[in-house]
């Protein structure tokens, strides 16, 4: 198990993920973060607003950046 951190990116604004959670590898760590980013769009839609320029960067131990997950990424948006 390796621990990664998570950190939300809004223009403007960056939350860190201080704890970090443990993953498998890193494809169980984008898991994680993909269904975290689709909980947090899901809650933007209910208030009216959804920005598709915010990610979810994961960062392993050393603070490296191993993945970004961006928001505009992770649905399929259709007009049908």
């Amino acid at each position: 198990m390796e621990r990664y951190f998570l950190y939300l990116n809004e223009p403007g604004s960056r939350i860190a993920d201080d704890e970090g959670f443990l993953a498998v590898d890193l494809n169980d760590a984008i898991r994680v973060a993909t269904a975290g980013a689709r909980e947090i769009m899901a809650a933007e839609i209910l208030s009216g607003r959804l920005c598709f320029a915010t990610s979810i960067q994961i960062l392993n131990a050393r603070g490296a950046t191993m993945h970004t997950a961006w928001f505009k990424d992770l649905v399929v948006v259709t007009d049908r």
